[in-house]
């Protein structure tokens, strides 16, 4: 799902192979989660850099294609509401690797002072308007290091939260027990404590390294404190060979 309105796409300046500047993110509202950014690695960069993304895709299904797939930058912590989204004319490489630029970071970066500690990257490619396949993502500046398998995923939600569990099935639904993560304040000394706060970009990481290249089902469920209620996300990853 798109997280800016089809207006704000249009007001962004277009470089050709990407649509760049400023728009409001739509970030979660009630108790939903938003997922802001799925990354291997993002490089330090200097002003007046060029910036490469690089991922991985597995080979196209039956009536998809190049336009499916995207690149979307902003910011971790949506201080200037920077937004870059890839053209959906691009051509992409044939083979599993996809390699997007050029990205000068002189055109917006910066002059909106956005560095690598905040920018927040998502790739993939959109299987209908409410899914997509992500990859992680790597941004780079030279020749880009894909040797990590361990994935850096940053989240909102729209309510605090004291637990989120974190769990993973293959492409044939089998939980993998090894990739389960509890992530939980103290409950036991203070009941209502807050793990997640509500609106506030956090980070989870996720080990796929023993694993196969493939599709996986990731599952969140955030508990809130001093509550039964819950709130509940899921996501297409794929684990580059």
């Amino acid at each position: 799902m798109s997280l800016w309105t089809s207006a704000q796409i249009q007001d962004l300046q277009d470089f050709g192979n990407r649509k760049e500047g400023t728009a409001v993110r739509k970030d979660a509202r009630g108790p939903d989660f938003t997922l802001i950014s799925i990354e291997g690695h993002v490089d330090s960069f200097a002003p007046n850099s060029d910036l490469r993304v690089n991922f991985y895709l597995p080979r196209s299904d039956p009536g998809q294609d190049d336009s499916s797939i995207f690149v979307e930058a902003s910011e971790l912590v949506d201080s200037e509401h920077y937004l870059m989204l890839s053209s959906p004319k691009l051509k992409w490489q044939s083979g599993d690797l996809k390699n997007f630029g050029p990205w000068p970071t002189h055109d917006v970066i910066d002059r909106l002072h956005i560095n690598a500690s905040n920018l927040a990257i998502r790739a993939g490619r959109r299987i209908d308007v409410s899914n997509s396949l992500y990859s992680p993502a790597f941004v780079c500046t030279g020749k880009c290091d894909l040797a990590t398998r361990t994935y850096t995923i940053h989240f909102k939600s729209g309510v605090d939260l004291n637990k989120l569990e974190v769990s993973v099935n293959d492409a044939a639904g089998r939980l993998l027990k090894n990739l389960n993560q509890t992530l939980v304040c103290d409950i036991s000394a203070v009941s209502d404590c807050i793990k997640f706060p509500r609106d506030a970009t956090r980070t989870f990481t996720l080990d796929m390294s023993a694993i196969p290249a493939g599709k996986y089902q990731v599952h969140l469920i955030g508990r809130q404190p001093n509550t039964t209620d819950t709130t509940a996300m899921s996501f297409s990853i794929y684990n580059h060979p």
